[in-house]
């Protein structure tokens, strides 16, 4: 079990780091959680010892990060809430297909999804605010 870690900050309140997932959470002081994977615990620790924690974030993990809520500033001036992150592991046939499915929304919330195609069948699993897509392996037995 991870716990915040409050810092001293004006942009961030606290922070939470899973290093088996190498994510870390970032609280901000308008409201907003953002996600940031992958983070080594190496990096995470420059961050802690950081003169400017938004700095540290702007340089170096903004790249790296997933709002996974946005603050009541955002909601305020009618911004909708942020989509999730997908990450999809590439193949010959079904990847084009799937990122136009993705594209849409209908997948935000989906576990599994099968290409009309070739029938290839794909599952998701949620890592760090980052939706992963991966093929199911098929064994035919003759």
């Amino acid at each position: 079990m991870t716990s915040d870690i409050p810092v001293q900050s004006s942009m961030v309140v606290s922070a939470r780091y899973d290093a088996s997932a190498k994510c870390l959470r970032l609280f901000m002081r308008d409201g907003a959680k953002v996600a940031c994977y992958p983070v080594s615990p190496e990096l995470y620790g420059h961050f802690l010892i950081s003169e400017s924690k938004g700095r540290f974030f702007k340089y170096h993990l903004a790249k790296l990060a997933r709002v996974e809520s946005a603050g009541p500033i955002a909601e305020a001036i009618g911004e909708p809430a942020p989509r999730p992150s997908h990450q999809v592991a590439e193949d010959d046939c079904c990847t084009k297909a799937l990122y136009r499915a993705i594209a849409t929304g209908r997948l935000d919330k989906a576990e599994s999804w099968t290409h009309d195609k070739c029938g290839c069948e794909w599952r998701s699993r949620l890592v760090c605010g980052v939706i992963q897509w991966t093929p199911v392996t098929y064994i035919q037995v003759f």
